[in-house]
């Protein structure tokens, strides 16, 4: 008696349809994660400076722009800061949200926050 082994066309086109279809979905979210990451980047590095303490909300802005046009970061503009100063200390932190077109009417949205100060 003979035994079928291995993978029929029919599931091997079946497996190719899924593993497109997942690097189509991670193509379009890259971008939107290596910009979250750069965000992270600036903030982490602006939460280490010394003289932040010391900037007015005006300054820390320019920074972040200054920081932002380097890094190319375009989800995030300067206004869209939050400027708080608690117990001495300045916290910088931004909460923004990104849509991603996948096909047709669907799309994936997803939400990122980042701080100067990490939560423990």
């Amino acid at each position: 008696m003979k035994t079928q082994r291995g993978i029929t066309t029919f599931g091997s086109v079946i497996v190719l349809v899924f593993l497109v279809l997942g690097a189509i979905v991670v193509m379009k979210l890259a971008p939107s994660y290596i910009d979250y990451f750069s965000v992270e980047k600036v903030m982490s590095a602006m939460g280490k400076e010394d003289d932040l303490q010391n900037m007015t909300s005006i300054d820390i802005r320019k920074s972040f722009e200054r920081r932002a046009t380097i890094d190319n970061i375009t989800s995030v503009t300067p206004a869209d800061l939050e400027i708080r100063r608690r117990n001495g200390q300045v916290v910088v932190s931004v909460a923004y949200s990104q849509k991603v077109h996948l096909v047709g009417n669907i799309s994936l949205l997803m939400d990122f926050q980042s701080s100067s100060v990490k939560s423990r």
